[in-house]
């Protein structure tokens, strides 16, 4: 099964990294039956190793591009959503921007929604678009049921279990999506949440939407995406941030 025999590596206190194979429990799901495999005999010999409780263990998965622009990593959730800031930051390094912009990696999302509330307390913000990935079940039906197909383009993330987005903040968002030729796909994520949830209630509210690429093989030991998604994610973040004036705020706040 996917779950088991799977190369992964700890990393110590000391940061040394050693590799394992993940066994578990084949007849279920059960974590605390899991084991990982670095070949030693005793518990002596784990010690030995520098080993202790509480070092992270992570998949030993190698980043590999694929035929027809596409590549396939581990954690591209939400790791394609960092590569998206740091290409923003890059691009609008020295632009003259129309309203204050903070990017914020945020971490603990899957676990509590823990640093997207910290760090929106800090920034405040007027509006906010968070970054994340997602995938369909059924990986490779391409029918009109999985509007999270890779290769065709960003995905606008109407709602999860947390969050409605704002009729004025998605029309926006096509809008701007159309003038520059990027296409959407309207998506709403049945189950489960994103930052997006925390974002939206901080303060007195924040208008939020979540937005992002999408992926197949979510939450798997290597999931695979489309560069042209990305890049497409990238220029239309890229075109809302310098049309993102001081009126366009005003609209998009007003629930008048």
């Amino acid at each position: 099964a996917a779950r088991q025999l799977q190369p992964v590596r700890i990393t110590t206190r000391e940061e040394c990294k050693i590799p394992g194979l993940l066994d578990g429990d084949r007849q279920g799901n059960d974590v605390s039956a899991m084991r990982v495999d670095i070949g030693a005999r005793s518990y002596d010999e784990v010690m030995q190793a520098g080993i202790r409780p509480g070092d992270r263990v992570t998949f030993d998965t190698t980043f590999q591009v694929l035929p027809h622009q596409r590549v396939m990593g581990k954690a591209f959730d939400d790791r394609l959503g960092c590569y998206l800031l740091v290409t923003l930051l890059r691009e609008l390094h020295d632009a003259e921007l129309p309203a204050e912009v903070w990017l914020v990696a945020s971490s603990s999302e899957e676990v509590g929604l823990r640093g997207g509330q910290t760090a929106t307390r800090t920034v405040s913000p007027d509006v906010a678009i968070v970054l994340d990935t997602a995938c369909w079940a059924k990986n490779f039906d391409y029918g009109a049921a999985n509007h999270r197909q890779i290769g065709n383009g960003p995905m606008l993330v109407l709602s999860d279990k947390s969050l409605i987005a704002p009729p004025k903040l998605t029309a926006w968002i096509e809008t701007v999506a159309a003038e520059i030729g990027v296409p959407l796909q309207a998506d709403m994520f049945s189950n489960g949440g994103t930052d997006g949830g925390a974002v939206h209630l901080t303060g007195t509210g924040v208008p939020t939407v979540v937005m992002g690429p999408a992926t197949r093989h979510g939450h798997c030991a290597a999931s695979i995406a489309d560069c042209r998604d990305i890049l497409q994610m990238e220029q239309l973040l890229s075109a809302l941030i310098q049309r993102l004036t001081r009126e366009t705020v005003v609209q998009l706040t007003d629930f008048r």
